[in-house]
């Protein structure tokens, strides 16, 4: 009997039978904390990330006074979740987003601008992409402002929707949206900042503790099964990991 073991969905078209470890490390290091199995690895990845800290914090206390921030991905995007991590813990969950089926928004848009996509971006007639600038807190909107091309002149200028987008526009269109075409988006942090996407360009080296504890120093394939072994497993590898790290 292989407990713990379940499926494990990585896209529609691949799905494997195995555990499920949960890794944490500091980012700018790469190198992996903790690493623990999942008890039932079809466990939804947002119901595994809060326990985990909590473990590690009381493993080692003194990290209560260094961790501020938890990075993940869009599987945690949950405002409950979010919450829980700074109330109770007083740390700041930051994950990607996750517009969760939300559809384009096509209507009441500002001229020029044919479509809202969920991530938080207008597209313009000429199929443009619009940057995100900033926020006007008091009037409740975005700002965007049309890209550059190579030559570092705005996109608009040779554009043939101009004189019907932005015909009296010198430097390229601006345009605002309102906070309420975009309610799943938080006002408060949104990930169209250069700032978030900068804190969360630091997330997937999670992928590379992964890829060392499981390709670089062991079997991607247990010997054993179930999740005693599956735990022994990642203790014998992180325990080793750490040895050469020291050495």
């Amino acid at each position: 009997m292989d407990d713990g073991a379940g499926t494990i969905v990585k896209s529609n078209n691949r799905m494997y039978w195995g555990h499920k470890a949960s890794v944490l490390g500091f980012p700018e290091q790469g190198v992996a904390l903790d690493a623990i199995p999942v008890t039932d690895s079809s466990t939804h990845d947002s119901k595994t990330i809060y326990p985990h800290v909590v473990n590690l914090l009381n493993t080692y206390p003194e990290l209560k006074d260094v961790v501020d921030t938890v990075l993940y991905d869009s599987a945690a995007d949950d405002s409950e979740l979010k919450k829980k991590f700074k109330k109770e813990l007083g740390i700041d969950l930051k994950v990607s987003l996750n517009p969760r089926r939300k559809k384009e928004v096509s209507d009441n848009l500002s001229r020029g601008i044919c479509k809202l996509t969920p991530y938080g971006y207008p597209v313009c007639l000429g199929g443009y992409e619009l940057d995100y600038q900033g926020m006007r807190i008091e009037h409740e909107k975005y700002i965007y402002k049309a890209p550059l091309n190579n030559d570092g002149v705005s996109v608009c200028l040779d554009c043939i929707y101009k004189s019907e987008c932005c015909p009296g526009a010198t430097y390229g269109r601006v345009v605002t949206i309102s906070f309420d075409l975009l309610p799943h988006i938080d006002s408060n942090d949104p990930p169209m900042a250069k700032r978030f996407k900068a804190l969360m360009s630091k997330r997937p080296s999670v992928e590379r503790m992964i890829k060392r504890l499981k390709c670089d120093l062991s079997d991607s394939r247990l010997s054993k099964t179930g999740n005693k072994s599956f735990k022994a497993y990642l203790d014998k590898t992180l325990i080793g990991y750490h040895i050469l790290v020291r050495h």
